[in-house]
């Protein structure tokens, strides 16, 4: 082969890559994500590659491990048709509702207003209900990340936030729930132990039934704590 048919056979392109290169700013032809030398020789990452940053790997890394968890989330829905676990995980859904609460809570305000014990006691539970529901609400709005792939139909949804999967209000509510009731002056060690398993078991149960992922939960709890310090250091009833 002369030199002129080797120039020339240098000069074809293959038909699939001549449909999808570009030319970028710098003279760089791209493909994807991949990028040709330009007649300098030099080459550059394609403009269309994203770095994956510690969040995505975070947030990666949670989804396989949560997907191990989801245990009770296949075809039973509902409380009635469903399988004994997944009948227990729904109780112990119900169990941290924020409706239930809002009715015990009115009912024990009631029944104790006045006494200088137990009233002061309600009152904090109260306070904390409600500003778990406000910042609960708030972020759901900023981060709104969808609920896994494997929640169920069967949820009891009172407004289009409770769509949104970060952070379990569940976790949240249970954990600020059982931290004010830790300081019940009427409740036994045994009653105190059992107040932190039921946090515990109600916020594991919302990854198992296919509710949330394990980070909304762990999050959930961390700020169900958070709350709890910021009641007591600046809207404690004592």
């Amino acid at each position: 082969m002369n030199n002129r048919n080797k120039h020339q056979v240098g000069l074809v392109k293959p038909k699939s890559e001549s449909l999808s290169l570009s030319t970028n700013t710098n003279g760089n032809r791209s493909c994807g994500s991949v990028q040709y030398p330009n007649n300098d020789g030099h080459a550059e990452v394609g403009h269309d590659v994203k770095p994956e940053t510690l969040l995505n790997r975070i947030i990666s890394l949670d989804k396989q491990i949560s997907q191990q968890l989801f245990i009770c989330c296949d075809t039973d829905v509902g409380f009635i048709s469903g399988t004994w676990k997944r009948k227990l995980l729904l109780l112990c859904e119900y169990s941290g509702h924020e409706i239930l609460w809002l009715v015990v809570i009115s009912f024990y305000l009631l029944l104790y207003r006045g006494d200088s014990i137990l009233w002061p006691v309600y009152q904090n539970l109260a306070i904390s209900f409600v500003l778990d529901i406000v910042v609960t609400v708030y972020l759901k709005l900023l981060f709104r990340r969808k609920r896994p792939a494997t929640n169920k139909a069967d949820m009891h949804v009172l407004a289009s936030v409770d769509n949104y999967s970060f952070p379990s209000g569940h976790a949240t509510r249970t954990t600020l729930m059982a931290c004010v009731l830790l300081h019940h002056p009427l409740i036994s060690s045994y009653g105190k132990m059992s107040l932190v398993s039921w946090a515990i078991i109600v916020s594991l149960s919302r990854t198992l039934v296919g509710r949330h992922y394990l980070g909304d939960v762990i999050c959930g709890n961390l700020i169900g704590l958070v709350l709890h310090f910021a009641c007591k250091a600046f809207l404690w009833i004592s």
